[in-house]
């Protein structure tokens, strides 16, 4: 046997503990790796647990005249955690139909402290919010006409756990002919509109919906009507109650066949939930 073989033959148990210790550390390692990818997995859908139980997005929707309308949007960090960068988006279904005016400034009122100030939107740049801190903002909208549609509001901040992925939250809200539309108690209806429908209502519902003082009843005769504004005018009568006055009938009248079309499909489906 040579001697280069014998070296060989020497060398090759070396070689194979050293293959074998070598893929023994690579398997600690991809194991040690792993089980801190999983810890840190755990540790964001935690920090993402915590924020999304306790950050509570709201919104209201007011008429303000000629179409317009106002969104007072609320959003509260009741979590132990501050809310650090964070920035809004808001958009809509249909957004070639709305002009969107968002306040530059907006208003932070601190529960702890019993404190309100003011801060910059967070729609237009960020902000950071302390635990127990609440944030309003005022979001005026513009509509060419009467809609119907979806919106989103969408909250991003950093994720304390893992700053290359930030938090995300949405608000969904629906813009309502309803929201949009002035309501009033009128003496007289108009009856020469050219379209005309009848609908039946729970009185329950009606006292949701219509403008009805609270300790007012619902009887036969009352009228109402709803109007932006503008052009866009609907006005109905209560006409008629079942023998037990759980519900009525309303004769609705209009000019605008499409938006009173539109107007009872939205009662229809508010009074169905």
């Amino acid at each position: 046997m040579s001697q280069q073989q014998n070296i060989t033959n020497l060398l090759d148990p070396l070689v194979s503990n050293a293959d074998a210790s070598i893929g023994k550390a690579y398997q600690t390692i991809a194991k040690a790796m792993e089980q801190t990818l999983k810890v840190q997995q755990l540790t964001n859908l935690a920090m993402e647990q915590i924020y999304k139980t306790n950050v509570k997005l709201d919104s209201h929707i007011e008429p303000i005249g000629n179409g317009d309308l106002r969104i007072l949007f609320t959003l509260g960090n009741l979590s132990p955690l501050p809310m650090k960068t964070v920035k809004g988006r808001l958009r809509f279904e249909d957004s070639l139909k709305i002009e969107i005016n968002i306040a530059q400034a907006a208003k932070i009122f601190d529960e702890n402290n019993l404190e309100t100030y003011e801060t910059n939107s967070l729609f237009n740049s960020q902000v950071d919010l302390l635990p127990q801190t609440e944030y309003e903002q005022v979001i005026e909208l513009t509509t060419k006409e009467p809609v119907q549609c979806n919106g989103t509001i969408e909250i991003s901040f950093l994720n304390p756990a893992n700053e290359d992925t930030p938090i995300k939250i949405e608000h969904n809200f629906g813009l309502y002919l309803i929201d949009q539309l002035t309501k009033s108690a009128i003496d007289d209806i108009d009856k020469t509109m050219t379209t005309r429908d009848t609908k039946e209502y729970s009185t329950k519902f009606i006292r949701e919906v219509f403008p009805i003082h609270p300790i007012e009843g619902i009887r036969l005769g009352m009228k109402f009507k709803f109007d932006d504004q503008r052009k866009n005018v609907i006005q109905c009568e209560v006409v008629q109650f079942t023998h037990d006055y759980t519900s009525a009938t309303l004769e609705f009248y209009s000019d605008n066949e499409r938006l009173l079309s539109m107007f009872i499909i939205e009662l229809d489906k508010l009074s169905a939930l």
